[in-house]
């Protein structure tokens, strides 16, 4: 199940050599998981399977809420919203490296549109 799509040639926006968040903010908030591949192809059918795995097992788990989801050349993400940010992402990396062992994979927050 896809919840949301785009494509795009444009590579993420998100600074992804940017630290997630602080450790002392356990609140909700909104990540964006953004997997990145050699090259400049948009996600093959194989990876798009991955990706709706992966956003399958962090609903069945209640990790979050996925929001959005797109592809580029050489990139795709999901967007998730979640009620604490730092017990999410520690379940949502090991979601991925069960589902996608060898995947080449950033966590960010994601900020909205207007947020600072």
């Amino acid at each position: 199940m896809i919840t949301g799509g785009g494509c795009s040639d444009e590579q993420p926006g998100t600074d992804l050599s940017a630290p997630l968040i602080s450790t002392h903010d356990d609140s909700g908030g909104t990540l964006r998981i953004v997997f990145r591949w050699p090259g400049d192809d948009f996600a093959s059918r194989q990876e798009l399977q991955i990706r709706d795995r992966i956003q399958g097992a962090i609903a069945k788990k209640g990790l979050g809420r996925v929001v959005r989801t797109a592809t580029g050349r050489g990139w795709m993400d999901i967007v998730v919203e979640v009620k604490n940010k730092n017990d999410a992402r520690t379940e949502i990396e090991a979601v991925i490296k069960r589902v996608f062992p060898d995947a080449e994979f950033t966590i960010t927050l994601h900020k909205q549109h207007g947020e600072k």
